[in-house]
């Protein structure tokens, strides 16, 4: 049985996700890492071990974490401690004779934060990831470290759905991103480099990546029973891989609906970009980044080649329309 450590795997989505998936699973054994003394009815039903942690220190962390094998972190940079706390987490993980570190991710390709403020903090992470692993060589020691990505949460498509709470799988409710069907509407805004680039066939409608939060959690836990040795450093996953436009016809397949389409071109999304930086709307910075991201429509940003789904095969996620027939027809 391989001891899997969540750090922050009390939270109501995600955590609950992989902690659940690692529980049910044969080869697993989950613990959670929390700073909260506070414990969630779902976590409590489980019965999972919970280690309470100061993150801050790498002494409470290489206690907590003795007997690990994998450290998964779902951290959420909050503040500009957060990378101090995952690089801590990886030490700790090391100190104590782990075989494996994946630091949170569960977002869009890594290419992005190269081109996205929100994201450069995780460079530094994944820099002290590469140095550990060299060390770590150089002592005849394998350690393996990966970046589990998952593109958008599909679970935005349940915004206004009669079964919402369920369909957001524990997500909180942070707003519609592309897709709105909320307050009956139907509408979607897809964004492109170019309207002259799309009409000319130089450039087609950008790929999107869409993961359900539950089918998350069972791909973490099939990766994690992967043999020593056959982690990789880009494992993303993936629900459905498709052109938003192609989102945008099963959409209004199960609905039985025309969607209002709005392109929004890279030229706008560059105005919008001013405006909120005058008004530092950090928040909507970050949205805004998101639409530039997949108007690029760049491989290792916006979509990415779906590695556990290739070494996990026994996982069958939901697709988009799967999703959509379950909670929509």
């Amino acid at each position: 049985m391989v001891v899997v450590a969540v750090a922050g795997g009390t939270s109501p989505a995600l955590g609950r996700s992989i902690v659940t998936a690692l529980h049910f699973h044969p080869a697993h054994i989950p613990i959670v890492l929390s700073r909260n003394s506070m414990v969630p009815q779902w976590l409590f039903d489980l019965g999972v071990e919970i280690r309470r942690v100061n993150y801050l220190s790498l002494r409470s962390l290489t206690a907590t974490l003795k007997g690990v094998h994998t450290v998964i972190s779902l951290l959420k940079p909050l503040d500009d401690t957060w990378a101090f706390s995952q690089i801590n987490l990886l030490n700790a993980a090391i100190a104590v004779g782990a075989k494996r570190f994946a630091p949170s991710e569960f977002a869009i390709g890594p290419k992005a934060a190269e081109k996205m403020p929100e994201m450069a903090p995780r460079i530094g992470v994944w820099q002290a990831c590469e140095a550990a692993v060299e060390d770590q060589r150089k002592n005849g020691h394998v350690f393996e470290w990966c970046r589990f990505v998952c593109g958008m949460f599909m679970n935005y498509l349940g915004y206004g759905c009669e079964r919402e709470e369920e369909a957001m799988s524990g997500k909180g409710d942070d707003g519609e991103f592309l897709f709105f069907q909320r307050d009956g509407t139907l509408r979607v805004e897809i964004p492109i480099m170019s309207m002259k680039e799309l009409e000319s066939g130089e450039r087609k409608v950008p790929r999107i990546v869409l993961t359900e939060i539950g089918d998350m959690g069972r791909f973490v836990a099939a990766a994690c029973a992967l043999p020593d040795g056959k982690w990789e450093v880009d494992m993303g996953m993936a629900g459905s891989v498709m052109r938003i436009d192609e989102v945008v016809r099963v959409i209004e397949e199960v609905r039985k609906r025309k969607m209002e389409v709005k392109y929004v071109e890279m030229t706008e999304l560059e105005v919008r970009q001013k405006e909120l930086q005058t008004k530092e709307d950090f928040i909507g910075l970050f949205w805004n980044d998101l639409a530039m991201m997949y108007a690029r429509d760049e491989e290792g940003e916006g979509y990415f080649r779906a590695r556990v789904n290739e070494l996990c095969p026994e996982v069958k996620a939901l697709t988009v329309k799967k999703y959509m027939e379950k909670f929509w027809d």
